[in-house]
């Protein structure tokens, strides 16, 4: 159950996140609704899976991750470019553009209405592979807090989905 009465599945976008994380984050409304793309295998390079929630019609989170191609093409990339800056040298995450590093993953930042973090994927020694994970919505009283700790349950769950070595 979301605040305001809005129901969620349980297992809504692969049972990566806590529904009071979540539902800080949907809002009120009448009617929720998930849609999902894609099952969170991502067994080859530039696939990806999606969750959207919507309330009452609006968009008010999406969770996206992807298994970036060898040669770029990146979320991360995407991410810079969402929140206002390009990547560069001497970038600063905490810098005057609002984002803060996660403290996890790699490259990881949050924002006031989205964050982003990578790593590495190790099954075997033979096969290691990137993923990038992303979220993005808007916590009530921008409280980027709550947006921190969905990506670190996003983080967990999809190292134990992909069966990654911790």
């Amino acid at each position: 159950m979301g605040a305001g009465g809005v129901a969620l599945p349980e297992e809504g976008c692969w049972g990566a996140f806590e529904p009071a994380d979540l539902a800080r984050v949907v809002g009120d409304g009448d009617e929720g609704t998930l849609n999902v793309s894609g099952g969170f295998v991502l067994a080859r390079e530039n696939q990806i899976a999606t969750c959207r929630v919507e309330v009452d019609g609006e968009g008010r989170f999406l969770a996206e991750a992807k298994r970036p191609p060898v040669d770029g093409g990146t979320l991360l990339s995407a991410a810079e470019q969402d929140a206002g800056a390009g990547p560069g040298p001497g970038h600063d995450p905490g810098s005057a553009d609002g984002r803060e590093p996660l403290g996890f993953g790699t490259q990881g930042r949050v924002w006031s209405d989205g964050a982003v973090v990578g790593f590495t994927c190790r099954r075997r020694p033979e096969d290691p592979f990137e993923v990038e994970l992303k979220i993005s919505g808007r916590p009530a009283a921008d409280d980027r807090r709550v947006l921190g700790r969905l990506m670190r349950q996003y983080f967990d769950a999809a190292r134990q989905q992909l069966r990654c070595e911790v």
